[in-house]
């Protein structure tokens, strides 16, 4: 009898192992399968949106080009580039032009070679020219005879002209040079953007990008959130991958960021949008709980099998067993 008690066990033993080796490493391969297929297809869909939000940036910053040329072309303005009279209505045409067409740029202002100055009518403290070009970069475009323009972010020494609103977070500017039909310098014009309509391109409100952070990179080095309250916290590594390419993506060194980056129209600045990894997974928790069920199922459709055999081949043995011993 006690042999085939052993052999009843070793039955339901080698029925249930198997098959619970099996199911664990199938179920252990389709949860590492789909974790793989969610980390791509979020990848893919951050960085498609990503992509479609700079674009969309890029043909803002194109259109703002073409907002500066369409108002030194305004003959009015012309004349008072060429001229060397001051003229005080063109900042009531800046008014009409920007303001009251509403164009959507924080301000315009031309600086003459001979120090005239003119901007809008509500700009205030504009800085001089000489400030302007205390940044290297500014000074070394004025210097340079072959570059006709330059976008550059402005953030330090910046006085507190349109109100004081952008002293703290900076500018994003566009700086052209004027000629005359002899093609000799006669002034800048620089068009100036808030950087809170250049970040409004990467907002958005659906789940995968839940605590997403947007944020610029000038010079380099210096950081600035969308928000006065963001807090960027930048592995020292993610910033060197950052700088050695004008655009990318990558995870971040911690593993727990999926940074995105594009630089702005060859200038000093990268926008660049981070997206926690984990929001990959959000909807992960129902395929884990499928994965158990389909564990458990297994588990015991391979004990009822177990079960099932000994009941079918050990006890019918068993019984004819002890039949043939009550002959003896």
């Amino acid at each position: 009898m006690d042999m085939f008690n052993v052999l009843s066990k070793r039955i339901v033993l080698f029925t249930v192992l198997p098959v619970l080796i099996c199911s664990t490493l199938l179920s252990l391969f389709s949860y590492l399968w789909f974790q793989h297929t969610l980390q791509k297809q979020f990848e893919q869909l951050a960085l498609s949106y990503f992509q479609s939000s700079s674009d969309s940036l890029t043909q803002y910053l194109h259109y703002s080009e073409e907002m500066s040329k369409w108002i030194t072309n305004n003959p009015k303005v012309a004349k008072a580039i060429s001229e060397t009279e001051h003229l005080k209505e063109v900042s009531t045409i800046f008014d009409q032009m920007i303001y009251n067409n509403n164009v959507d740029i924080s301000g315009v202002t031309i600086y003459k070679k001979n120090g005239d100055i003119y901007t809008p009518s509500r700009t205030s403290h504009v800085p001089s020219f000489s400030q302007l070009i205390e940044n290297t970069n500014l000074k070394a475009f004025t210097q340079n005879t072959q570059k006709k323009y330059i976008w550059i972010s402005r953030y330090q020494s910046i006085s507190s002209f349109y109100n004081n609103r952008y002293s703290n977070d900076g500018i994003f500017s566009y700086i052209l040079k004027l000629y005359d039909t002899d093609n000799q310098l006669l002034g800048y014009i620089v068009v100036d953007l808030d950087l809170k309509t250049l970040y409004d391109f990467f907002q958005t409100s659906n789940k995968l990008f839940n605590k997403s952070q947007v944020f610029m990179i000038r010079d380099q080095k210096d950081i600035a959130g969308s928000t006065k309250s963001a807090t960027i916290k930048l592995n020292p590594n993610d910033l060197s991958k950052m700088n050695q390419k004008n655009d990318g993506t990558f995870i971040s060194n911690d593993r727990k960021q999926l940074i995105m980056f594009d630089t702005m129209m060859d200038s000093n600045t990268k926008i660049v949008m981070s997206i926690p990894t984990k929001n990959a997974y959000q909807y992960s928790v129902l395929f884990k709980a499928l994965l158990i069920l389909f564990t458990i199922l297994f588990t015991f459709s391979s004990l009822y099998i177990g079960i099932a055999l000994k009941k079918s081949i050990i006890e019918p043995i068993t019984r004819l067993y002890q039949k043939m011993q009550a002959f003896k």
